[in-house]
């Protein structure tokens, strides 16, 4: 069900250890159909920093918001009748200037990027949370589901085994998932892993094991919710328009997909 044109804007969530998190809303112009929680990539940094920049984040209209392409995910999903929030999973660290993938593969892009790659989980966490909670808030009869892009993936992941609130989680080639201790993680609601085939940020084996693990559940795990895994052949961004790693193709297939499997989660209003 696609409605007209979304409404686009920022606002202001508070976290349970009171950081303050700036969220993007997209609102359908009709009665939504459930909210989705979209967690971005990583490549949005605050304005006006350098890559030798350590200063914590900025206060006021400069803190960071999300990147054009969480933002352009929110609306696409207003347009399918979602009500989409995407809070900026990089308020609490190092940031600079939203450079997208201009400076993708470079001595800067390591620069730039290492700093954010060190955030603490459980604060990040926190931020997630204010947002899951705020649908609670604001549309308590409606279903609550995740989508999550690299290392956005990567927390959906996390979220789906932490809050008992989501109905259902996409994950798009999450970076780290291949590790042994989020292979352990036991997800609380059915998780979509959609992986691409790129060896280079994402090692081949490591989703293969991944893909094994889920296919070897104990029999006695069987009553857990279920993990589907996708590999799609292209490479890893294969989503987002600004990567240079764009598919169309594959963009897609995973983008039908991914509302088919949420569509079917996240229960009727009411």
């Amino acid at each position: 069900m696609k409605t007209a044109e979304p409404l686009g804007h920022y606002i202001d969530l508070t976290t349970r250890d009171g950081a303050v998190v700036r969220t993007f809303v997209a609102e359908s112009r009709q009665a939504p159909r459930a909210v989705v929680v979209v967690l971005q990539h990583m490549d949005q940094r605050r304005p006006g920093s350098t890559h030798k920049d350590r200063s914590p984040a900025a206060s006021g209209q400069n803190r960071p918001g999300v990147n054009p392409h969480a933002r352009h995910m929110c609306e696409a999903f207003a347009r399918e009748g979602y009500l989409a929030l995407a809070p900026s999973t990089f308020g609490r660290g190092v940031s600079g200037v939203d450079y997208g993938y201009r400076v993708e593969s470079t001595y800067w892009s390591t620069r730039l990027t290492a700093p954010l790659q060190a955030l603490p989980s459980p604060q990040v966490m926190h931020d997630i949370e204010a947002a899951i909670l705020h649908a609670g808030r604001v549309a308590p009869n409606l279903g609550v589901v995740m989508a999550g892009f690299c290392w956005g993936g990567l927390l959906a992941w996390r979220a789906a085994a932490q809050f008992k609130q989501l109905r259902a989680c996409v994950s798009h080639y999450p970076g780290g998932i291949e590790a042994e201790s989020e292979r352990a993680l036991a997800p609380l609601c059915p998780v979509l892993v959609q992986f691409a085939t790129d060896s280079r940020w994402m090692p081949r084996a490591g989703i293969d094991g991944f893909v094994r693990t889920q296919a070897a559940r104990a029999p006695s795990d069987l009553a857990l919710p279920q993990v589907a895994c996708e590999v799609h052949e292209a490479r890893y961004g294969f989503m987002q328009q600004q990567h240079s790693h764009y598919h169309e193709l594959a963009h897609g297939a995973a983008w039908q997909r991914s509302l088919a499997f949420l569509s079917a989660r996240a229960g009727a209003p009411g």
